[in-house]
């Protein structure tokens, strides 16, 4: 079952781009979704926010400064973390994410997004099922 209280985040430079992942993560059923072209407005909208954002979908570049290979990720304080255009070699790169993380290689797809999506909630849930007793 889908959570619609989950706020999702999206930061992407291509603003038909950032459109596609909108409708898919709508097709889903999650309608909390914010839509920036950059980091620091999307740190501004995570900051001044009520609450902050769950989950944080962008493009591997943006996240990553290529010349010193530094994340960006900390400012944010999400738990759920879906990186598309990443590289094999992405995935040494150390982003410390408290919930889930997806690295994919090229463009997100709906089954891949919806796998991540249902991946977490069903993490959350059984954590909060645990922590009931």
């Amino acid at each position: 079952m889908v959570d619609k209280n989950i706020r999702v985040l999206i930061i992407e430079p291509a603003h038909q781009q950032a459109l596609v992942i909108e409708k898919m993560l709508n097709l889903m059923g999650y309608y909390c979704v914010a839509a920036t072209a950059t980091v620091e407005e999307g740190l501004l909208l995570n900051r001044y926010g009520l609450r902050n954002f769950d989950v944080l979908i962008a493009p591997f570049p943006v996240l990553v400064l290529e010349h010193c290979r530094v994340t960006r990720f900390k400012g944010f304080n999400i738990r759920n973390l879906f990186l598309y255009s990443c590289s094999p070699h992405d995935h040494d790169i150390p982003i410390l994410v408290k919930g889930h993380a997806c690295f994919r290689s090229g463009l997100p797809e709906y089954d891949a997004l919806q796998a991540f999506m249902v991946s977490f909630q069903r993490h959350s849930a059984a954590s909060t099922v645990h922590g009931s007793n």
